[in-house]
């Protein structure tokens, strides 16, 4: 359908846009990409590498959908998850604990609190949706409250926290 709206100004030779300076766009689009690629994997190499210097036993990497990456940046996010005296406080630090507004005898339903990390709760969300698909425990708990008609990113965000768990653990 483009062809046919270009098709007379095209005959005409008055085409609003010049071929090859499209053309030389593209291709400097297309080095630019290729340029940050290698970059990308020239970091994430320094990623793995120190992250196989921090956890040589690759403790973290044991969890379905965490990666070299996520791993790398939950260490050095949370340093020492032993200064947290239980798996509750941990959570709390995430930020991937639900706020509370309890007043009298009612006690709504609340999302998330605003505190921890945002790029380690973007991390425990994203390596909990890999989780779902590949951990059975995981899977089971997404389709039972998908089942009972509960939203994705809120079944996915009770994932990150069960993930936090086990990262504690």
């Amino acid at each position: 359908q483009a062809h046919g709206l270009y098709a007379g100004l095209r005959a005409a030779g008055k085409l609003p846009f010049d071929y090859a300076a499209i053309q030389d766009e593209v291709a400097y689009e297309l080095d630019e990409m290729q340029r940050k690629d290698a970059m990308i994997k020239k970091l994430e190499s320094k990623i793995d590498d120190a992250y196989r210097r921090i956890d040589p036993d690759q403790t973290l990497q044991q969890l379905r959908g965490i990666g070299p990456t996520i791993a790398a940046a939950i260490e050095a996010l949370v340093g020492n998850v032993l200064r947290f005296p239980n798996s509750r406080k941990f959570i709390g630090y995430t930020g991937l604990c639900p706020r509370r507004r309890q007043s009298g005898a009612t006690d709504p339903a609340m999302p998330i609190t605003k505190s921890g990390q945002r790029l380690l709760k973007k991390y425990l969300y994203l390596a909990a949706d890999v989780a779902r698909a590949w951990d059975p425990d995981f899977a089971a708990y997404y389709a039972q409250r998908y089942a009972e008609g509960r939203h994705h990113n809120h079944i996915v965000i009770a994932l990150a926290r069960k993930m936090a768990c086990r990262i504690y653990a």
